[in-house]
């Protein structure tokens, strides 16, 4: 199946930004504990290899707008959009395709499960894996597609032809004149009729070879050490196909449906089993497992109860309350349901639903040094957000009592460390307090077992967030805890602009005249580098850094604005260039990147959106949720490493830009000279005056270059042989180390 890019732009698309159930917590940690490795990998190759454009194909961490950055393109394009507020978008992206008769494409094999099960009508045309999809320039001979009479079930190899770099798949390669995206689509009866299983019993099939919802350790008793993924998937097959079609199974008239299907698993998994289990219970444990896992295929209801949706109580037991006169907070509410509706604040959303589970975006960096989200800097950061949040929707979902807490958790493992935010280096140290993760203990209690029982147990406002422990792969939970906020009649969300652009640069240490005077859609970029450089944690930022940071938020911005207004789209050739990748650099973009996301989340929760008319009638609009316009990883890259940056396609800089870059420079950089390592250089655009502003400055850097002579002449005489040793003399070069 081929298609031109015209026509797959006008195919609605269902975003899998969903907040994932408790159910996949261990798959989640287990995925952010390879992603440490694949950093820890990262930062032991040498910069060379590791810089190259075949380096790390199979593993690596996306940009931390790599969605945000593909929500904004589609919705640039007019491409209609949903998002799924509660648990994962693969059931609604399978029945909307069914509805409109188009195909599901995606990377999860539980597409094929969805797409060949029951409940749907003839319409779904096939699922196509992204993995399975290539580009080839000119005319392509279609095959006819098979009839509905075969399986649909064939052989397949990858014809990808010649190698296309880093980029990705969805984009044709640059020097293609007409190019056609070639899919692979599976037809949804081509499982079930390879399998010969009825498309009722797919789900279970699916949950007993293993899914994200399986319990890891129902391998160890179902399937044989060493087997292959074919081996189980036949073996489950064969075992399934006996107990469902033998003359034997025929169930008795007694008992319900639900009685005949337990007992079906159940001898399924003793068939199964290749080893005794210890009890009975560890049986029934298991079965209960599995029919768990196999809720999730259940296709959803489409469509939302008002516009105050999923805050109005739906998702409760009393269901939705937005008619009843007891509702507060309607208006603030809707206001995070429709930016919701448009994928903007998902990271608010997912701490809604489940304060005691929080995953932080993951960024690229060194595993050895200490966690960049751990820092206290970033924490007050996120604790704004919750706060401003919580206050707008009325509050959390939070836990009714503390025994739900450990069953809404998902029966995480349990947490015995806590992140010590009073550590300059933000480690893990371990607390011996609470049990759970979700619950605080008494502080006036010191014993260790007396604080463990459950009258010592109360509630608590806090966040549990889960970030990597100190130099460890681990991932642990930590709390932050929300303050008691005095309630005002409007929520700062809905706050006029101003008051909310200050609420923004607040926590970020931003609020000073010179950047408040600035036009707000530069404030996302000038704020975050300002903080990057007063909270650096593994030496200090040097001033060709801070320059090079600037110029590359600048320029790109500038070449994403022309790109937007511009009618015609235009490709570089120059794309293939790769700027080599030191740690000193990647360390820098990482703390950008940590950065960068948690002010992010604290725009979401002010609503700082995209279309936000500028009050002052300056710039294009506000970018407080579109940050990734001032990000390029090449550019960024480039201009650190001292080059300038050759593609123009996501570069630009004139006279313009030259000057934006200098008022913001010396905004971003008020006050806080003296933590930048080499500020006695002059800025190359200045030039000599006598103001007495600045005669005092050039005393000062004339004081300090005198300073930085005496100790050379320190050093030179301890190398001809003084035996004295001046520590002193060293300070001059505080912070120059990578």
């Amino acid at each position: 199946m081929a298609s031109s890019p015209s026509v797959i732009r006008n195919i609605m698309l269902t975003g899998s930004l969903g907040s994932a159930p408790p159910e996949k917590h261990e798959a989640i940690l287990s995925r952010r504990q390879q992603q440490v490795s694949t950093a820890r990998l990262f930062y032991t190759t040498s910069p060379s290899s590791r810089s190259g454009p075949s380096s790390s194909r199979t593993s690596c961490i996306l940009p931390p707008f790599a969605s945000h950055t593909f929500i904004h393109a589609l919705e640039s394009l007019h491409v209609k959009t949903q998002f799924v507020p509660l648990g994962e978008a693969d059931g609604v992206c399978v029945t909307l395709a069914d509805r409109l008769g188009g195909y599901v494409i995606g990377q999860d094999s539980d597409f094929f499960i969805l797409a060949g099960g029951a409940g749907l009508s003839s319409k779904l045309r096939g699922y196509c894996p992204i993995e399975m999809m290539w580009w080839i320039d000119g005319e392509l001979g279609l095959q006819p597609e098979p009839s509905s009479a075969s399986s649909g079930w064939s052989t397949a190899f990858s014809r990808r032809g010649p190698s296309q770099s880093r980029q990705s798949t969805f984009l044709p390669p640059a020097h293609f004149v007409k190019p056609q995206l070639v899919l692979t689509a599976f037809a949804p009866q081509g499982l079930r009729a390879r399998l010969r299983l009825p498309a009722s019993v797919l789900p279970l099939f699916a949950s007993l070879c293993g899914n994200d919802y399986t319990p890891r350790s129902a391998a160890e008793y179902l399937f044989e050490s060493g087997f292959t993924p074919v081996q189980k998937i036949e073996k489950v097959a064969r075992i399934l196909r006996e107990q469902i079609f033998s003359p034997r199974s025929t169930p008795t008239k007694s008992g319900s449906a639900g009685d005949h299907a337990v007992e079906l698993v159940k001898k399924v998994i003793r068939k199964l089993s290749s080893r005794p289990f210890v009890n009975d219970q560890a049986l029934q444990d298991l079965v209960d497992a599995v029919i768990e896992a196999t809720f999730q295929y259940i296709l959803p209801p489409s469509g939302e109860c008002c516009s105050t949706y999923p805050f109005c109580g739906e998702l409760d037991e009393l269901g939705c309350q937005s008619k009843s006169s007891q509702m507060k907070h309607g208006t603030a509410r809707e206001a995070y349901a429709a930016a919701q509706r448009r994928g903007l604040v998902n990271g608010i959303i997912h701490a809604w639903l489940y304060p005691y589970r929080v995953y932080l975006w993951s960024v690229l960096e060194d595993p050895s040094g200490p966690s960049l989200k751990a820092s206290r800097g970033l924490q007050e950061v996120r604790r704004k957000a919750w706060e401003i949040a919580e206050e707008g929707l009325g509050g959390l979902r939070w836990p009714a009592s503390p025994e739900e807490e450990p069953e809404a958790a998902g029966k995480v493992a349990d947490p015995s460390t806590r992140l010590d935010a009073d550590t300059s280096e933000g480690t893990l140290v371990p607390t011996g307090a609470s049990s759970e993760a979700d619950t605080v203990v008494d502080g006036d209690s010191s014993d260790p077992e007396e604080s463990r029982k459950p009258g010592t147990l109360k509630l608590s406002r806090s966040i549990t967030e889960y970030v990597r422990q100190g130099s460890s792969v681990g991932i642990v939970p930590h709390q932050i805890e929300l303050a008691v906020r005095e309630p005002q009649e409007i929520p700062t969300c809905l706050q006029p602009l101003e008051v909310r652009l200050r609420a923004y640069l607040v926590p970020l240490q931003s609020e000073i005249p010179s950047i408040v005077s600035l036009p707000p859609h530069l404030h996302p970029a000038i704020a975050t580098i300002r903080f990057c450089i007063l909270t650096a944690r593994t030496g200090r930022w040097r001033r060709s850094e801070v320059e090079a940071v600037l110029k590359s938020c600048i320029g790109c911005f500038a070449a994403w604005q022309k790109d937007f207004y511009t009618s015609k789209t235009r490709r570089d050739g120059d794309d293939g260039a790769f700027p080599i990748l030191t740690n000193r650099n990647c360390g820098l973009v990482a703390q950008l990147g940590a950065t960068m996301t948690d002010a992010h989340l604290l725009a979401q929760a002010l609503l700082l959106l995209p279309d936000t008319p500028d009050e002052r009638g300056e710039g294009p609009g506000l970018t407080h949720l579109i940050p990734f316009v001032f990000i390029s990883g090449v550019v960024l890259h480039t201009l650190l490493s001292g080059d300038e940056p050759v593609s123009s396609s996501v570069w630009r800089w004139t006279e313009t830009e030259q000057e934006t870059y200098e008022t913001c420079f010396a905004a971003m950089t008020d006050g806080i000279e003296d933590v930048i390592v080499g500020w006695t250089r002059t800025p190359p655009w200045s030039a000599p005056t006598n103001t007495a502003s600045e005669s005092t400055d050039g005393d000062r850097e004339g004081a300090i270059e005198e300073k930085v002579r005496r100790n050379k002449k320190k050093n030179q005489r301890g190398r001809r042989g003084d035996k004295g040793f001046d520590t002193g003399r060293f300070e001059a070069l505080n912070g120059l180390t990578a």
